[in-house]
């Protein structure tokens, strides 16, 4: 028999559909990446008169500072599993500042850092005195 123009009246062709899948894996979005880079900007502008750095060399400084932080961030994690805490705490971060730098690093870094935490707990004090004053003030007005 020749055959007709006609289709087949059997089963239709199939026809590739798009999943949810393939449709998420077009939008994905790249995970954002730790930078310190701004922070790296504002110590310059502070520190020095009108000092820049290159693009290599605030890389070069960006990969030091993280570098630095995953081993600090290692060894308090090691050693509040050897102490068999769960919740890191300030003395785990202070023996992990001694053992990962220098004497004269560690001494001047953790110095640095409680001055860091004071400046920061007296703004947090006055921010909340200053609201609760706001607060009074509403509530003597009724």
């Amino acid at each position: 028999m020749a055959p007709s123009g006609r289709k087949s009246a059997g089963k239709p062709a199939k026809v590739a559909k798009k999943t949810t899948t393939d449709a998420a894996e077009k939008t994905k979005k790249k995970k954002p990446t730790r930078s310190y880079k701004t922070y790296i900007h504002r110590l310059m502008k502070k520190g020095s008169h009108g000092n820049k750095i290159t693009t290599k060399g605030m890389v070069i400084v960006n990969s030091f500072v993280t570098d630095l932080f995953e081993r600090l961030a290692a060894e308090a994690s090691r050693l509040n599993a050897h102490a068999g805490t769960k919740t890191l705490s300030s003395a785990a971060v202070i023996a992990a500042v001694k053992l990962q730098l220098p004497s004269e690093m560690a001494k001047q870094a953790l110095t640095q850092g409680a001055k860091a935490v004071g400046q920061y707990t007296k703004t947090m004090a006055a921010q909340q005195k200053s609201s609760g004053k706001k607060k009074s003030g509403k509530k003597a007005s009724k």
